[in-house]
């Protein structure tokens, strides 16, 4: 690992940065503008550019902006007595491996933060180093950056966690809110609680094309295909919206409680043949309720239960890559209103318009409220665009072997950004070997941070 990059990389480790908590490593990177009399600019949500003019030779070259985040997600061991808001972090190597004592490291993202200042002392195009706020929690700064801060045509974000692989693409996606008003009857028979359980934990993005299946639905299967004997009077689960539900729990009244228990075990056994469920789980418990069903509840299950969920479309310039998806995630009944919350992804803009188009079409037909929020933004680069051959090519160069280009059904930052800023900007995501990011056992192999290094003043010079 170069000297001035592990360097840079001991004073970043001082500064407390925890997410929301920016404020000090900004005013820390201010500093080191002001040391090198680069000018820089923040926006309203304080992200922060820096402004490097090119070396000589270089200055015709188009500009390049180089992005990776401020923040740090701040897990620490259960014995650990570490402060984030003022404690630096101890970190130390282990042979070819740089780690942190009983904390995580914040090599996501610090060591991009210290290539990107070593490298303004290499030769190198106009660069606009992009700094962000808040990735690690919310990214509420993709939603709402200034995108006047930058100018450059190609975008090299250095956030993703293995230096065999560079990533070309992530999902446009949002949250889609359907409700409508329920009315009630009084409840004919015993009431229970009853839940499937225990579903594989699966990510709604990288995660939805394995052969798993939703909690939410495989409950309502179960209601919808059960017959008269039945009436619902709650439902509920929501998880993180990037999560597919591994359980889901409802109150029925039921007249034929052995009857129904035969016919949830059938059920579940076969969904555990059909699907990757070995762990799945039900549970049927009585309880005493004085709250009255839901009317009519069939119309609106049949109508959920019509709108596929999961993969929609396979991507047909990439292998394995899903370009559209949707993940049914929260349903709730609450003060006479029934809300469910859907999440669309797709890599293609107007593909998942369409799909929300589709979820708009299907419940108006039984009168429900649609709404959409938090529309967040991807973007699709096309493998054979001339950034991700040239990172490629470089890659292969320095690392004697060939490199993977992957894209993902996840949401990363750097295709928000371009996706906010315009078509013409090409971009691709690299970066060095880290494990277990996110953990007290975080950390990041340190030949590799020198292999991509060499990369990236590769691709700079000849951009």
């Amino acid at each position: 690992m170069t000297t001035k990059i592990l360097d840079y990389f001991s004073q970043i480790v001082t500064v407390p940065r925890a997410s929301g908590n920016e404020k000090f490593i900004r005013e820390w990177l201010i500093d080191r503008a002001h040391q090198n009399n680069l000018s820089y600019r923040t926006d309203a949500i304080w992200n922060l550019v820096l402004y490097v003019p090119a070396t000589p030779w270089y200055e015709n070259k188009p500009i390049v902006i180089l992005q990776a985040h401020m923040d740090m997600v701040c897990v620490k061991s259960p014995t650990s007595n570490h402060d984030f808001t003022k404690d630096p972090l101890h970190i130390y190597e282990e042979e070819d491996w740089l780690k942190a004592k009983d904390t995580t490291l914040w090599a996501d993202n610090g060591i991009a933060i210290a290539m990107m200042l070593s490298i303004v002392e290499r030769p190198h195009p106009n660069l606009e180093l992009f700094f962000t706020v808040d990735e690690e929690r919310w990214l509420t700064w993709a939603l709402h950056f200034d995108t006047s801060l930058l100018s450059g045509k190609y975008l090299i974000n250095l956030d993703t966690e293995d230096e065999w692989e560079i990533c070309i693409s992530s999902a446009w996606w949002a949250r889609v809110d359907c409700l409508c008003t329920i009315t009630f009857e009084n409840t004919k028979y015993q009431t229970y609680e009853v839940a499937i359980t225990w579903l594989q934990w699966w990510h709604s993005g990288v995660d939805i094309h394995l052969n798993r299946w939703n909690a939410i639905i495989a409950l309502l299967e179960v209601i919808d295909s059960y017959g008269d004997g039945l009436q619902l009077i709650e439902l509920s689960w929501w998880q993180a919206d990037n999560a597919i539900p591994t359980e889901c729990r409802a109150i029925l009244a039921i007249q034929d409680q052995e009857k129904f228990e035969r016919h949830i075990g059938d059920y579940t056994q076969n969904y555990k043949k059909t699907y990757d469920a070995d762990s799945l789980s039900h549970s049927i418990n009585p309880i005493d309720t004085t709250t009255s069903a839901i009317n009519d509840y069939i119309t609106f299950i049949s109508t959920l239960l019509d709108i596929p969920v999961g993969v929609i479309k396979m991507n047909e310039q990439t292998p394995d890559l899903v370009e559209t998806s949707i993940n049914l995630w929260m349903i709730q009944i609450s003060d006479s209103c029934l809300h469910l919350t859907y999440a669309p992804r797709s890599s293609d803009n107007e593909k998942l318009h369409l799909l929300i188009d589709t979820l708009r079409d299907k419940y108006s037909t039984i009168n429900w409220e649609i709404s959409t929020r938090s529309m967040y933004p991807g973007r699709y680069q096309n493998p054979d665009d001339r950034l991700v051959q040239l990172t490629k090519k470089h890659y292969e160069d320095v690392l004697k072997r060939p490199v993977k280009v992957v894209a993902y059904h996840a949401w990363l930052e750097c295709w928000a950004i371009v996706g906010k800023l315009w078509n013409g900007v090409q971009s691709v995501s690299i970066w060095p070997t880290i494990k277990h990011p996110h953990s007290i056992n975080e950390k990041v192999f340190k030949p590799s941070v020198d292999r991509v290094y060499q990369v990236l003043q590769n691709i700079l010079l000849e951009i």
